[in-house]
């Protein structure tokens, strides 16, 4: 006969398979041992059966429910934590060109319009290309830029000196700029072409510098006053006799710093040789803007000193160091700012 478990063939009279030990007995059914050969069930236990199957499928369910909850937890962490949406660059319009500044300096450089959410500037580099397409492996002409800023501290222009850096004229550069804006960590760069003629002659300072106080109020008595000076401009002349004194008109001459609590103030004075001067007043009271105001009026120049009249700060006499070109109690700036104020009251 043959068991009806494993199909090994067994003896006629037999009662258990010695291969796999089931009952052959047929009355008995048929028992499927343990490996262990000690525990068993009744493979025909129909309610044995239905629970193995039962509990097979809880368990079929309950995996299926965990492995979905393990994939919404990833992607909820992928897209709370790791994915971030980019954010498309802003779009920036650049203007390029070149000129003088400080009367004799050559330079090159670039603007921007709607660049007033610009926060940092992370760096310019300067390529000697005719292509705004910056070219692998080869290097900066120099990273050594300048910048300034308007009153209001927004960007203003970004340059180079053409004579410091040995610049070639007729030849066109790329200015690549790499700028954050105001709520954001992001780093974007930018490019930018020049070329500049064999001639350079045209003023730009007031491109590059904010010599202006647009936008600020000023007396009236200001306003006629400088009225009045325009008029009779002809007819008001500085003593200028001595010819060494022609440095003063070169510069912005700042007054010393004056601090009064957390009030800082400081004046900024551009004499003309009309016997005219303006005077542009920095003022700043504790965490504050700056207020920034103007005011014109005569000076008059000695063989020593220059005597400024009907100023803010009254009569003021500064002497004149002519070796050193230089007034006493006053500093020399190329370009009038809130910058230059910032910097004598170290801020």
């Amino acid at each position: 006969m043959t068991c009806k478990n494993c199909g090994t063939r067994v003896r006629d009279n037999a009662k258990i398979c010695p291969n796999c030990g089931a009952m052959l007995d047929e009355n008995e059914g048929y028992v499927l041992l343990t490996s262990d050969g000690m525990d068993y069930e009744d493979y025909y236990s129909s309610d044995k059966k239905r629970k193995k199957k039962g509990g097979t499928g809880i368990r079929w369910f309950l995996s299926i429910l965990l492995t979905l909850a393990i994939i919404g937890g990833g992607a909820y962490y992928y897209f709370d934590n790791i994915y971030q949406k980019e954010t498309p660059q802003p779009n920036l319009t650049f203007e390029t060109g070149s000129g003088l500044i400080n009367g004799d300096e050559s330079i090159i450089y670039v603007t921007v319009k709607d660049g007033q959410n610009i926060e940092f500037i992370h760096g310019v580099k300067l390529y000697s290309y005719d292509t705004s397409k910056i070219e692998d492996g080869v290097p900066a002409v120099t990273s050594e830029y300048q910048y300034t800023k308007s009153i209001n501290d927004t960007f203003r222009a970004i340059f180079f000196d053409i004579k410091d850096f040995e610049l070639q004229k007729s030849n066109t550069y790329t200015f690549e700029m790499q700028f954050s804006f105001s709520g954001s960590s992001e780093v974007y760069t930018y490019t930018a072409t020049v070329t500049f003629p064999d001639t350079i002659e045209n003023d730009i300072s007031d491109i590059i510098f904010d010599h202006s106080v647009e936008g600020v109020s000023t007396t009236d008595e200001s306003n006629t006053q400088v009225a009045e000076n325009t008029t009779k401009a002809e007819e008001t002349t500085a003593n200028t006799d001595d010819q060494n004194a022609d440095f003063i008109y070169d510069s912005y001459w700042y007054t010393s710093p004056v601090t009064d609590g957390s009030d800082l103030t400081i004046y900024a004075y551009k004499f003309s040789k009309d016997g005219t001067y303006t005077a542009t007043r920095y003022f700043k009271s504790g965490a504050k803007d700056w207020e920034v105001t103007s005011s014109s009026g005569k000076f008059e120049v000695s063989d020593y000193s220059v005597t400024v009249k009907g100023s803010a700060a009254g009569t003021e006499e500064y002497l004149i160091d002519f070796d050193g070109k230089t007034l006493e109690d006053m500093t020399a700036r190329k370009y009038n700012s809130v910058q230059n104020a910032e910097d004598f009251f170290g801020i």
